[in-house]
């Protein structure tokens, strides 16, 4: 009995031998399909929510956390932060409507605004593109991404779930980049995972994210809803410290 059971064993496994280099390649161009679904999917529902003024902004379709007011503790530091890194280029994505960054000298040699929608994005190229700034269509979690020293990436991975979130953090090592600057909200004690496309408070120094605490935290001054998001920060990474799967 014990010899059939073995010699059905090997001939299970000189099957799955033969039948694997059949099998890779499917299995293979199956997942890049669904990858490239859910991008698809991303891009849409974001699409979507820029068009139909989803998050409600009067003078910015990236919502009023993007307006003059609620950015200008952000447009006062960021430029002395950006050169104290030493930073001479700088991604930013997602770049929205470009409604903030347009009111700050950053003083830098080259900068590119990265989104998903591409109506905005071909918007933003026609009438701000020039010699030093740029605009590119790409999917920050996936897409390859243009080489700059730091990625600024303020209301982005808040919109992300965490599998997305780290999906993203490896494309951001991937790009060559040295620093990440993304929105933290210190006082979170415990982040909860989302749908990608919905939004929580997120601080990635809290479990299960576990960042290490950031280099440097910029209190943004945030008085939305009555100041119930005060604690709302622009926090500075370097990409090689973090972690990802």
């Amino acid at each position: 009995m014990r010899t059939q059971v073995n010699r059905m064993e090997r001939k299970l496994r000189m099957v799955a031998r033969r039948a694997f280099p059949l099998l890779v390649p499917g299995y293979r161009q199956y997942v890049e399909w669904l990858h490239s679904t859910r991008s698809r999917s991303r891009e849409r529902l974001f699409t979507r929510y820029v068009h139909s003024n989803h998050w409600g902004g009067e003078s910015s379709l990236s919502g009023e956390g993007s307006n003059l007011e609620q950015t200008a503790a952000l447009r006062t530091a960021l430029p002395s932060v950006l050169n104290e890194l030493r930073v001479r280029s700088l991604l930013d994505a997602p770049c929205g409507d470009y409604h903030w960054m347009l009111h700050v000298d950053l003083g830098l040699d080259r900068y590119i605004g990265g989104d998903i929608v591409y109506d905005l994005v071909r918007h933003l190229q026609v009438s701000y593109g020039r010699d030093g700034i740029e605009f590119m269509h790409l999917d920050i979690s996936k897409d390859p991404l243009p080489q700059a020293d730091a990625i600024l990436c303020r209301d982005g991975l808040v919109h992300f779930s965490f599998r997305q979130i780290d999906a993203t953090v490896r494309n951001f090592k991937r790009s060559g980049a040295e620093y990440l600057l993304t929105t933290t909200f210190p006082d979170t004690k415990m982040n909860r995972d989302i749908i990608t496309g919905d939004w929580r408070r997120l601080n990635p120094c809290a479990s299960p994210l576990n960042w290490p605490e950031p280099l440097m935290l910029i209190n943004e001054r945030c008085t939305q809803a009555n100041s119930r998001f005060a604690d709302k920060s622009l926090g500075v990474w370097k990409l090689a410290s973090l972690p990802s799967g």
